[in-house]
């Protein structure tokens, strides 16, 4: 079974064809929407207020379908990205044509509105009301800044991003659900850019507070781990993957310029 969501959703309501022609899902251990195919990002916003809503179109890699998830609350990718299975794209909402919380879950061979096909047998979800299991239980690293004077909420994954804009972090903290992961910052103290000591999981945090940090450092022993920063008064920069410390190479940030918001995941 290849759902939007990761472990149990509920079916609210079947595909039916003309009458329906999609799958509407209800998230129950979380409302992160996953893409269930690998593709090209067409649509990411709220094209369609009247229906859709705020929704994601995905074409796919090889048989050019799209692939649609209505009515979220907000996205998490951008027209032009290229998503992996799995990876988070939105967060379940209520948005355009909608009487509750759902995903509207469609696929059309092309652009036509006629042209959808039968997604419960494309993706194994059964086309029955009821609660089901994916049995997909994704690994995830939880982490959290101090910014503003005080710690921020833990976020998950991509579901958000840790700070506030134009507010500058001053120290990271983290863990994953299954293993160790390593991180470490550079910060600004005494005139001095300096790298901080790593710091392994939640025994500790990495930075001082009270003192920006413009460089970040991560990396899992036992696997990947992709992460960016926001620049203070500034933009998203590129993700990266992993570090390599030799030479204080691989690092998410730009040299001298303060960080506010920070993403990751595995």
């Amino acid at each position: 079974m290849n759902s939007p969501y990761n472990g149990k959703f509920r079916v609210s309501q079947e595909f039916k064809g003309t009458a329906h022609q999609g799958l509407d899902l209800v998230g129950v251990d979380n409302k992160t929407i996953h893409a269930t195919v690998a593709g090209t990002v067409e649509i990411a916003g709220n094209n369609d207020p009247n229906g859709f809503g705020i929704y994601v179109r995905i074409k796919a890699d090889g048989t050019g379908y799209r692939y649609y998830y209505g009515h979220m609350s907000k996205t998490l990718c951008k027209v032009g990205d290229h998503v992996t299975i799995g990876q988070a794209i939105g967060v379940e909402g209520s948005t355009g044509r909608s009487t509750g919380s759902h995903c509207h879950y469609e696929i059309r061979k092309t652009l036509d509105h006629g042209s959808y096909l039968n997604v419960s047998t494309i993706s194994g979800i059964p086309n029955a009301l009821g609660t089901y299991d994916d049995g997909y239980r994704s690994a995830s690293v939880k982490y959290q800044v101090y910014a503003g004077g005080k710690w921020l909420p833990d976020v998950t994954n991509t579901e958000d991003y840790a700070g506030i804009f134009d507010q500058a972090i001053t120290a990271i903290r983290a863990s994953i659900s299954s293993g160790d992961i390593l991180y470490r910052v550079r910060l600004y103290n005494n005139n001095v850019w300096t790298w901080q000591p790593w710091v392994q999981n939640r025994e500790d945090f990495a930075g001082v507070a009270g003192y920006p940090i413009d460089l970040v450092q991560m990396k899992v022993p036992s696997g990947h781990i992709r992460y960016r920063v926001h620049l203070l008064n500034g933009g998203w920069l590129p993700w990266v993957t992993d570090c390599n410390d030799v030479n204080d190479s691989g690092y998410a940030g730009m040299s001298g310029n303060p960080i506010d918001a920070i993403q990751c995941d595995i």
